[in-house]
C-alpha cells in the first residue's frame, strides 16, 4: 500500500518514520520539501499521506493541497504530524481536511499504531478498496495486516500483539533467515546499538507463536546460529491434523 510522507519540518523525521512505516510491510515515498504535493501524491497512487511540518499555516496549506482537486473519497488518508499542543493541533488539522494528528516529538509505537488505526479506519470504510495488499498468505497461514487477525486454515487464531508483529514480519520476509536482534530492532523497536539487548524473549514468543500455529508450526524454521525464517513450503506446513 503506497504511502508518502511529505517532511518540511527542520527535524529531518522523514528517514525514521519511512524505517517505521516499512516495517509495517507499506511502499513508502519521502517526498522533498517543494515536491508539487498533489501531483506526486497522484502520480505515486499513495492511500496514506504523513505531513510533517514545523509551521502551523505550512501544514494546513499542505493538507488542503493534498485534497484540491480530489473527488469526494478519492483522495489519501491524510495524517498531520507537528509539534503543537494535541487538542490545539488537532482541532486545527481535522477542520483543514486531515483524518488525524500527532503532536511530535514522536513516539515510535504510537505513530505506528495510530497508522495502523488510520488505515483500518480507511479500510472498514469502503475508502481504501485494498484489502488484496492488506492480507498475508503462506500455505494454510494467513494475516490480515490491518484488521490484526491471523488464521491457520481459516480457523481464527489468537495472538498477542507481539506475537501478531513477529509472525506478520517473519511472513513478509518468507524463506529469510532474521537474526534474534534484527527481529528485536524490526518487531520490538529495539535500538540497533543497543548493550542490553536479551534475545532469549525472541525465543519465548517463537515457542509460543508455534504452539499457536499447531500443525503450521513447521513453517516457522529455527537457523541455527543465526536466528528465524518463516517457509510455506515446509512439507507439514500445508499437512492437515
Amino acid at each position: 500500500m503506497p504511502v508518502a510522507i511529505l517532511d518540511r519540518s527542520s527535524a529531518g523525521e522523514s528517514d525514521r518514520l519511512k524505517l517505521l512505516l516499512l516495517r509495517e510491510g507499506l511502499t513508502v515515498a519521502a517526498l522533498p520539501p517543494t515536491a508539487p504535493i498533489l501531483a506526486r501524491l497522484s502520480e505515486i497512487g499513495t492511500r496514506l499521506a504523513v505531513i510533517v511540518s514545523a509551521s502551523p499555516q505550512d501544514a494546513l496549506e499542505s493538507i488542503r493541497q493534498a485534497r484540491s482537486g480530489s473527488s469526494s473519497g478519492s483522495h489519501p488518508l491524510i495524517l498531520c504530524v507537528q509539534a503543537v499542543p494535541w487538542a490545539e493541533g488537532l482541532s486545527r488539522c481535522l477542520e483543514a481536511g486531515a483524518d488525524d494528528y500527532i503532536e511530535a516529538p514522536i513516539h515510535p509505537h504510537v505513530f505506528v499504531a495510530r497508522v495502523r488505526a488510520l488505515l483500518r479506519r480507511g479500510l472498514w470504510s469502503g475508502r481504501l478498496g485494498v484489502r488484496a495488499e492488506t492480507e498475508l498468505r503462506a500455505g494454510p497461514v494467513k494475516i490480515e495486516s490491518l484488521a490484526r487477525r491471523a488464521f491457520v486454515r481459516d480457523r481464527p487464531m489468537p495472538l498477542t500483539r507481539l506475537e501478531f508483529d513477529l509472525l506478520a514480519h517473519l511472513m513478509r520476509h518468507p524463506g529469510r533467515a532474521l537474526s534474534r536482534r534484527d527481529i528485536l530492532k524490526d518487531v520490538w523497536l529495539h535500538p540497533e546499538d543497543a548493550d542490553d539487548v536479551d534475545t532469549r524473549t525472541v525465543d519465548k514468543h517463537v515457542e509460543s507463536l508455534r504452539a499457536k500455529l499447531g500443525a503450521a508450526a513447521a513453517a516457522l524454521q529455527t537457523v541455527r546460529g543465526i536466528g528465524y525464517l518463516f517457509s510455506a513450503e515446509s512439507p507439514a506446513a500445508g499437512r492437515r491434523k
